[in-house]
């Protein structure tokens, strides 16, 4: 799950520099198990038409946050070198939002073990447009729109606003055999 306002970055300054996003306080991973139903709206009375379907599903959003970690730059005056080091990122540390401080983000791995939860709910909506020459084959086309909701702010960024609802326009094509 992404924020709309997202970006990368990396500072050009530096060599071999990694990409972060400024701002990001947590990684959200979603999993959604659901429950939904489909309907057969025009069945193919022939092997060359289109099936179109509607389907649906709702079910609880669970969400899974893991702390943003950052590659530092420090300064060590003795011996007049820098060094790296792997931090969390704390929005309250005005060394942490000086980007001039930035290397880049750490490893997605680093940190897994600081994971927290969450829970919400997410509904969704799609028609199917599924055509094939042969009723073992398909090639199907989903469009539909995904809304999560969750009772309180996902606390994804620190300088933009976090939101409770995330609403999504979704394209998926499939190709497969039934068995």
């Amino acid at each position: 799950l992404k924020h709309p306002k997202e970006t990368h970055v990396i500072d050009p300054s530096l060599t071999n520099a990694k990409s972060y996003v400024y701002g990001k306080l947590n990684t959200a991973i979603v999993l959604q198990p659901g429950f939904g139903n489909s309907f057969i709206l025009a069945d193919k009375e022939h092997p060359k038409n289109i099936r179109i379907s509607f389907k649906f599903a709702a079910g609880p959003d669970m969400v899974l946050l893991k702390p943003q970690y950052l590659t530092f730059i420090y300064h060590e005056p003795a011996s007049n070198q820098n060094y790296k080091k792997i931090e969390k990122f704390d929005p309250t540390n005005a060394y942490h939002n000086n980007q001039g401080n930035i290397f880049g983000g750490a490893s997605f791995f680093y940190g897994i073990t600081d994971l927290s939860g969450f829970v919400g709910a997410f509904g969704k909506t799609s028609f199917c447009f599924e055509w094939s020459d042969f009723e073992d084959n398909f090639k199907q086309l989903e469009t539909g729109i995904m809304v999560d909701l969750y009772p309180e702010p996902l606390p994804l960024f620190a300088y933009i606003e976090n939101q409770t609802v995330f609403a999504n326009a979704f394209m998926n094509f499939s190709v497969g055999r039934r068995w």
